[in-house]
């Protein structure tokens, strides 16, 4: 799947070896790619960028950053969603959380919230869906301005 529109996207990972595979891939697909490996770095990107700069936010379930309480699996990633939402609401289409886990309650508690997830090990069709679906959203936005 080629990338027709220049895409850009965002990826929080705390991983290093995960975050740099998930880079890999995307620029493979000709996105040009910012990753960070905790929270407060990746919304200071966005901030820095603004809000309309990333096509795609991928971002890491357990990712670190002062804006999350603790919990058993490490710093929730579904809090720095929520406060990009918050603060960005025309970004919610574009953030997909990626999940290591196999329990039924973050996949219904992130649809619950109307986010968009991920599994890891993430598949080429799911990579090929995410640039296809960010592609047409960029497409339509276009189409809206003009």
């Amino acid at each position: 799947m080629k990338n027709e529109k220049n895409l850009r996207a965002l990826v929080f990972e705390r991983d290093e070896q995960v975050r740099n595979a998930l880079t890999r891939v995307l620029e493979s697909f000709e996105v040009s790619v910012s990753s960070f490996a905790n929270g407060d770095d990746a919304l200071w990107g966005v901030r820095e960028a603004g809000p309309d700069a990333y096509d795609i936010i991928l971002l890491d379930h357990g990712i670190d950053g002062v804006l999350h309480r603790p919990t058993h699996t490490g710093r929730r990633g579904d809090v720095i969603a929520v406060h990009l939402i918050n603060k960005y609401p025309k970004c919610v289409n574009n953030i997909y959380v990626l999940i290591a886990s196999s329990d039924d309650d973050f996949y219904a508690r992130y649809q619950e919230m109307g986010l968009n997830y991920l599994q890891k090990p993430i598949s080429k069709s799911d990579f090929e869906a995410l640039i296809r679906n960010a592609n047409l959203r960029k497409l339509r936005k276009k189409r809206l301005l003009n």
